[in-house]
């Protein structure tokens, strides 16, 4: 018995197929990206234990460091799986819908101003006792 492989032409893909398979696509890209903060979170966490575990880095700019690559290694995994999320579920709808070029597409604008970060005295009177002369904020927003 013989099998014959048919190789489809770029013609012959529906719509619907091609955007199925670059939704495919785009989950795969974030995967990938996932694994790669999964990583920097493995690595960042080790240096954060050996930071806590030595005197000398405590409370240094490489602690200091460390915290702001782990909250952003954090949130970037967390923005990939709710990217995945989203895809999945517009892949599904896509597939419903005929209308796939009536849905709007996700663009905007965010403006921040006037933030105020209350310190409490203690920290205040703590940084100065310490001979600090700064403080380090790092700003993530929740939708990446």
């Amino acid at each position: 018995m013989t099998t014959t492989k048919r190789v489809a032409h770029e013609d012959e893909i529906s719509p619907k197929e091609d955007n199925s398979m670059i939704i495919v696509e785009k989950i795969k890209m974030q995967q990938d990206e996932i694994n790669k903060q999964q990583l920097i979170i493995y690595q960042t966490s080790r240096a954060l234990n050996l930071c806590n575990s030595t005197l000398e880095f405590m409370g240094s700019t490489v602690q200091l460091e460390a915290e702001k690559l782990l909250l952003l290694a954090t949130q970037r995994r967390q923005a990939m799986l709710n990217e995945i999320q989203r895809l999945k579920v517009e892949g599904i709808l896509r597939s419903q819908s005929r209308h796939t070029k009536d849905l709007p597409l996700e663009k905007g604008t965010l403006i921040i101003s006037n933030i105020n970060l209350p310190l409490k005295k203690e920290y205040v009177r703590a940084l100065a006792a310490a001979g600090g002369k700064g403080h380090h904020v790092t700003c993530t927003s929740p939708h990446g």
